[in-house]
């Protein structure tokens, strides 16, 4: 958002997450940059997010997470599917459909 709708690079946007933000939470020389002494979690992708910030979203591009100085294992990304409830029973016993839908009537 701070790339696409406000024109920042993508280092201004990551500074704004990081230092700036630390400034802003008043915890300026404690966190918001990679220092001896400072609480620092990292990020470790692959890419350049200095040409393309949105690559720190995609899970896919993730190498390794660090909190507190200390490795993480991230878990497996969760399959996907249908939520739960998403088809209760209340509600219908079949999918709707165009054709369920405009039944007797002309289709748009």
């Amino acid at each position: 958002i701070f790339v696409r709708e406000l024109g920042l690079t993508p280092l201004q946007a990551i500074k704004a997450a990081t230092a700036d933000n630390a400034f802003a939470m008043k915890m300026d020389g404690q966190i918001g940059a990679v220092e001896p002494g400072r609480l620092a979690d990292l990020l470790v992708v692959e890419g350049d997010v200095s040409k393309d910030v949105t690559i720190l979203g995609d899970k896919s591009r993730i190498r390794h997470v660090l909190l507190g100085g200390r490795e993480v294992k991230l878990p497996d990304p969760m399959p996907r599917g249908n939520p739960s409830g998403w088809r209760v029973a209340d509600y219908g016993d079949a999918i709707l459909t165009q054709e369920i839908a405009y039944q007797g009537q002309a289709k748009p």
